[in-house]
């Protein structure tokens, strides 16, 4: 069956215009799945309380799922993505190792002389890994710094590491608070650890706008 080329031509455009609307289609689901995100903590709040933000509890697990899942999508797309792959190995690296802080109170039991602090060798190994392949990632290096993707990662880190991190610090709540403030270290869980899930959530959806941007529609 032969194909006239007024219906060619109508079909170029459609997937055009799929193209041009792909991105801020996807931009509208990553928004939605936050204010979701968000509704599910307010019930999740309702029905486990103080449990929700305690060590080793419901968001602390979540985190821990989340890291896992963007350590591993950055893996992956590094397998496929020769062109990307030493800058990806690095952002699995660094996913990997904030995995591995997520789980302090384990290592400081199980490996009380060093605890969490061996993560820093994944990033380590990954920038040697980025060193020597330092000629040839100027150019996708540059295409990923202007990408939706980099920006989302950035997004995610300014949430998860400044944001909750200065929010949930235990020296900046009790001086705020006062010293004889109760439930001191409830209170900066509750304040830390939401903003650190939110943050992963954005990684995870940095990690999916790489594979649009950059895997399924190559640049």
């Amino acid at each position: 069956m032969s194909v006239s080329s007024g219906q060619f031509h109508r079909y170029c455009r459609h997937q055009e215009l799929l193209r041009e609307l792909g991105a801020p289609l996807r931009q509208l689901v990553y928004v939605a799945v936050l204010l979701l995100a968000s509704i599910l903590l307010w019930c999740l709040g309702a029905h486990y309380h103080d449990a929700l933000v305690q060590e080793n509890g419901v968001l602390e697990n979540a985190q821990l799922l989340i890291l896992a899942f963007a350590a591993a999508g950055y893996a992956a797309e590094a397998c496929v993505s020769l062109r990307f792959r030493p800058l990806l190995f690095m952002l699995s690296a660094l996913c990997a190792a904030a995995f591995v802080r997520e789980l302090d109170a384990f290592f400081d039991v199980y490996l009380p002389l060093i605890s969490w602090k061996f993560c820093w060798l994944f990033p380590a190994a990954a920038l040697w890994g980025l060193w020597r392949a330092r000629r040839s990632l100027r150019e996708p290096f540059m295409l990923f710094l202007r990408s939706r993707s980099y920006h989302m990662m950035l997004g995610a880190f300014v949430i998860a590491v400044p944001l909750a991190q200065c929010i949930g610090h235990r020296s900046f709540v009790a001086d705020v608070l006062g010293s004889a403030a109760d439930h001191s270290l409830l209170i900066r869980r509750f304040l830390e650890e939401p903003f650190e899930l939110m943050g992963y959530l954005l990684l995870l959806m940095a990690v999916c706008e790489f594979y649009w941007e950059f895997l399924r529609s190559p640049k």
